[in-house]
């Protein structure tokens, strides 16, 4: 009987899978603040990521869930992460966050909205030589003597003085010292008790103004 030959398989068979890849964007620290809504950044990323070329045709290609101030994208290789970077920046720079928020990455699939260190200790001592050569007594600066003192404690500048003396002079004076700093655009002087005040960043998604 002859012997049959049973036919050959052609090569090939089924195609790879395509590796998948995760990102995490972290909107912690200006969502604490209300400075963002990061459900907005999840839409806005919806709309702008493209996929072959167009905005609008995520399919199953990528994938964007957010959990609580995270904002997740699953996407099939090549996905640039970089590219999250660069939609990111847009994103702040559409709601004018620019000046004051980044994008950094701590990890090699994720990044983080952080704000630009503007209060380090170079800051505050800057602040409390500002207040030093600004401050007027008996109408002249440079003249404080034994009426008014101030010295620092870590974050915290503290200013004795004997009265009378206008807490809402340092008001005033906090104002030209942000002014000087080209930081008084999302810095504002609020006052949490009767004898403080506290620089802190503008709420965006808030109507109400400075408080006293």
């Amino acid at each position: 009987m002859p012997h049959l030959l049973k036919p050959r398989k052609k090569k090939g068979g089924t195609p790879a899978k395509k590796a998948t890849l995760k990102f995490t964007v972290d909107c912690q620290q200006p969502a604490e603040d209300t400075i963002i809504e990061p459900k907005d950044f999840e839409k806005f990323l919806a709309n702008k990521i493209k996929v072959d070329g167009k905005t609008g045709n995520l399919g199953e290609k990528v994938s964007i869930h957010r959990e609580k101030a995270k904002v997740h994208v699953t996407a099939e290789a090549p996905f640039s992460k970089r590219y999250l970077k660069y939609l990111g920046k847009k994103y702040l720079k559409s709601q004018q966050l620019r000046d004051f928020l980044r994008i950094v990455a701590p990890s090699k699939a994720s990044y983080e909205m952080r704000y630009f260190n503007i209060n380090d200790d170079k800051a505050e001592e800057d602040f409390e030589k500002f207040l030093t050569s600004k401050i007027k007594v008996d109408g002249k600066t440079g003249n404080l003597g034994e009426k008014v003192s101030i010295h620092r404690e870590k974050s915290k500048v503290h200013v004795t003085a004997e009265a009378p003396f206008s807490k809402r002079y340092l008001k005033y004076l906090g104002k030209k010292y942000l002014k000087s700093q080209q930081l008084r655009d999302f810095l504002r002087i609020v006052a949490p008790s009767k004898t403080s005040y506290e620089m802190r960043y503008f709420n965006i998604n808030d109507d109400k103004g400075e408080e006293d």
